[in-house]
């Protein structure tokens, strides 16, 4: 009688080996879920938390508020290093001023046009009066230059000042010059004339603003001071910044001012302001 032979089945795996297996295909599959589906978590609660990272097409609030903002779309790529002024010049197009470069350019309907080849190291201060006439002072000679609506280019004033910071027009063609070592406002007329507004204890007025009812915003450097000067020429401080410098103001219909600061204030050493405030509370900022 014949036996049939039998084919030995599969060997057992040992305990040790199974188990080893088994970790490095759990080990695996928890790998790959993690590829797959895993997650990190960041929570953002400050006004910090969002500028430490870029920003694109919205804007940050002081309260950590994140809406859309405005959009933005290049209107001249300058061939300058920096563009240090613009205005509109009341017909659709802007005028911009810098250092180096053109000097003076105005845009309009994607079209560039240099208004003017100062030589100068740098254009300040650009503003555009009612009958279209283009102010813009230059520096470091502080001169106080217009270019008429026919194009023709004048010197309008020479001011003993280093630097002209800001210019605002005026009704009736005279202007409103901001200067820089020494601070003042000054008011040169359309022929030229010239006389001193304001006059701070200050190295430079770097910003200022004129309402429709002649009531002057100034700031200054360095103690960071906003001042405000009625129709009457009456002068006070209206807010201490503890910034150095008081680089752009402007005022809503409300009559609340606005202001933008730069730089961290000196204290102590800083310059104390030319007026006294009087007693009682100014407008709101």
């Amino acid at each position: 009688m014949r036996r049939s032979a039998r084919r030995p089945g599969p060997r057992a795996a040992p305990k040790g080996v199974a188990a080893l297996a088994g970790l490095l295909l759990a080990g695996l599959v928890l790998v790959g879920w993690a590829l797959a589906g895993g997650r990190d978590f960041w929570r953002f609660e400050t006004g910090g938390d969002f500028l430490s990272g870029e920003s694109e097409g919205v804007s940050i609030g002081p309260e950590a508020r994140v809406r859309l903002a405005p959009t933005l779309r290049s209107l001249h790529d300058s061939e300058q290093p920096f563009v240090w002024a613009v205005a509109g010049d009341g017909a659709g197009g802007i005028v911009a001023g810098g250092a180096g470069g053109d000097g003076l350019v105005r845009i309009r309907g994607g079209e560039t046009e240099v208004l003017a080849e100062t030589g100068e190291a740098a254009v300040h201060a650009v503003a555009v009066g009612s009958d279209g006439s283009v102010f813009f002072a230059t520096s470091p000679n502080g001169d106080l230059q217009r270019v008429s609506p026919g194009g023709e280019r004048s010197v309008l004033a020479d001011p003993d000042a280093r630097y002209l910071w800001a210019i605002v027009p005026e009704p009736g063609g005279s202007v409103l010059v901001a200067t820089g070592m020494p601070g003042a406002v000054l008011r040169v007329g359309p022929t030229g004339a010239t006389e001193t507004v304001f006059s701070a204890r200050e190295e430079n007025v770097t910003a200022l603003h004129r309402s429709p009812d002649g009531v002057l915003h100034l700031g200054v450097e360095p103690s960071g001071i906003v001042f405000r000067i009625d129709a009457a020429g009456d002068a006070m401080a209206l807010y201490d910044s503890p910034q150095a410098e008081i680089r752009a103001l402007t005022v809503n219909s409300a009559g609340e001012v606005f202001a933008a600061a730069v730089a961290e204030s000196g204290g102590d050493d800083a310059a104390a302001p030319a007026p006294t405030p009087p007693p009682g509370p100014g407008p709101p900022i």
